[in-house]
């Protein structure tokens, strides 16, 4: 049992030592990654609005040979997506024994493992008719989830402490309901999408109905957004906040 518990913390571990030493100290680092997420967060806001194409989903049959060999989306999306999950529960594993008694801590890391869990091995498997995923797009994707899944859970698992009166605060509230909202959104939206295709063959370009897709065009990237925005608000941490900037200026866009 202590090994497996040892090679379970591994994942985090390792991801500190080789990626996230260079701050000086576990506050200095996390805050300069987080004004490094919000930086490159602005410049893929700006490319895509300056007509740049995101070479993944409909765009990535025509995509130049340049971005390398593709391969199945539902292999790409497992494991693009579930370096969050893994490295969020090893960290979770080695928590910090004043963040595993705050209740507050757990609900909010809890969250997040239920997200990446259900992004990295149900909606995976779920996917019909998906786009071969080009390899380039598919490692940035693989190393935004290290870094972001390291940074979100080691400030819940190391730095950060809540009060357990912090339950019943309107930011904590406010942001769990915009979160559980935004992922109900996302489920349903995407959900809405499958029902478009009549099997794995069939990847042509429809145009969805039902839902907030009457309202917004891409009501599934919608929900990431104020999922991701409710967690922000709930968390108050600066870590949280860089992370719904960038899925803000990497989706809204589109």
């Amino acid at each position: 049992v202590a090994m497996a518990m040892d090679l379970a913390k591994l994942p985090a571990r390792v991801t500190r030592e080789y990626l996230f030493q260079f701050g000086g100290s576990d506050e200095r680092t996390l805050e300069l990654s987080s004004m490094i997420m919000i930086f490159l967060g602005a410049l893929a806001f700006i490319a895509i609005t300056s007509g740049v194409k995101v070479v993944y989903g409909r765009y990535s049959p025509n995509c130049s040979s340049l971005w390398g060999f593709k391969f199945d989306a539902r292999i790409a999306w497992l494991i693009q997506e579930c370096p969050s999950f893994f490295i969020a529960l090893s960290n979770y594993l080695d928590s910090d024994y004043r963040c595993a008694q705050s209740r507050v801590n757990t609900i909010l890391i809890s969250l997040f493992l239920f997200h990446y869990f259900h992004r990295s091995f149900i909606f995976s498997l779920l996917i019909r008719g998906g786009k071969p995923t080009p390899l380039v797009p598919f490692l940035m994707a693989f190393f935004f989830c290290v870094c972001n899944g390291y940074i979100q859970s080691r400030v819940l698992t190391h730095l950060k402490i809540y009060e357990d009166d912090y339950l019943a605060s309107p930011p904590f509230l406010l942001g769990i309901g915009l979160f559980f909202l935004g992922m109900g959104t996302n489920m349903h939206s995407d959900a809405i999408l499958r029902g478009l295709r009549s099997g794995p063959v069939d990847t042509g370009y429809k145009i969805p109905r039902g839902g907030l897709f009457e309202l917004v065009s891409a009501a599934n990237l919608f929900g990431e957004v104020l999922e991701w925005g409710g967690f922000a608000l709930a968390s108050g941490h600066l870590p949280a906040l860089a992370f719904f900037l960038f899925t803000l200026c990497n989706l809204v866009p589109r």
